[in-house]
């Protein structure tokens, strides 16, 4: 399936992109070529047409589908249902999910695809992507190469920049 691209980032980073709001697709340019020529191929096989049939509910329901598969909690990451709630069976998104999480899901889902079957890129996320190589290259003068040593900086950085921000107000 297309959507297996998604599952690039591991749980605890999902969070946070989720919480900044981050555009996955140069994510999935830079660190996942071979996953996007992959995904790339797949889409030339099902036609233009596929496009059109991944919906809201769809897509939803494909990652819970994959997390039960897999065994991991994407799905409830995103979804964040509240604590003790039952939701009906073969409901997606189900009744109570944070709609705000499950959209942001969703617009990279439709950001995924348009770049997929048309190669469309949207500005925001070309600015993003040379932003973050950017970044990279700045981390690779100073010795740091390994993403997870990368991603740690970035939530050192983001607690420091938070905690100064406490401070002053």
């Amino acid at each position: 399936m297309i959507l297996k691209v998604l599952f690039i980032i591991d749980e605890e980073h999902l969070e946070l992109a989720i919480e900044q709001d981050i555009d996955l697709l140069p994510i999935f340019l830079i660190y996942a070529p071979k996953w996007v020529q992959a995904a790339q191929s797949l889409a030339r096989r099902q036609g233009f047409g596929y496009e059109q049939k991944v919906t809201l509910e769809s897509a939803v329901k494909f990652l819970h589908d994959e997390c039960v598969r897999k065994r991991v909690r994407y799905y409830d990451i995103i979804v964040n249902l509240p604590e003790g709630s039952d939701p009906p069976p073969d409901v997606y998104p189900p009744p109570g999910a944070d709609i705000t999480r499950v959209m942001w899901f969703y617009n990279n889902v439709r950001r995924l695809l348009r770049f997929l079957f048309h190669g469309e890129v949207p500005e925001s996320s070309r600015k993003a992507g040379i932003i973050h190589l950017k970044w990279l290259a700045e981390q690779k003068q100073k010795g740091k190469t390994q993403l997870g040593e990368l991603l740690e900086q970035v939530k050192r950085d983001r607690a420091q920049a938070g905690d100064a921000a406490s401070t002053s107000a």
